[in-house]
């Protein structure tokens, strides 16, 4: 939200008001879905600091901005097992550092089921909840593919629902 606010370019489709920036109402809700569309995306192609140094000596590091990332899921899983652990990961790190998402509305499926892998090996899902908008909440939808070779993520939105 601070790189947000520190980047923020004046649009000729926002108000003016006493020489102060007032963006229209669809406007912050646009920048908002963008915001969180792009730090999702860092977050899912991020790899946190547990995964290569013992962090067992600093409890507190483990749930701190430190260790910004998701664990890596190539390999966690095959349409045999299930898809289970790629949607945890994918939950838990959401949870622990977007605040912007109530942590109890995140969803994340495999979009077709257990044998949804596309050729190319990638492995669409469907990331859907309630964005924390002011003094109210919003739903959203995000579909997301993860290549099950390079672990790279890639995210897009149809949208707010």
């Amino acid at each position: 939200m601070l790189l947000d606010r520190l980047t923020a370019h004046r649009s000729p489709a926002s108000n003016e008001l006493g020489g102060r920036y007032a963006p229209s109402h669809t406007a912050l809700r646009t920048a908002l879905r963008e915001s969180i569309l792009r730090d999702l995306g860092w977050l899912m192609n991020s790899v946190p600091l547990d995964a290569t140094d013992n962090l067992n000596a600093y409890p507190h590091v483990h749930r701190s901005v430190i260790n910004f990332g998701m664990n890596a899921v190539v390999g966690s899983c095959t349409p045999v097992n299930g898809w289970t652990p790629i949607e945890s990961a994918i939950r838990e790190a959401i949870t622990q550092f977007e605040p912007r998402i109530l942590a109890d509305s995140i969803e994340v499926r495999c979009v077709a089921g257990s044998t949804a892998v596309r050729p190319g090996h990638t492995l669409p899902l469907e990331i859907s909840g309630e964005l924390w908008v002011g003094d109210s909440s919003q739903a959203f939808v995000l579909r997301s593919q993860i290549d099950l070779e390079n672990g790279r993520v890639t995210l897009r939105s149809p949208g707010i629902a």
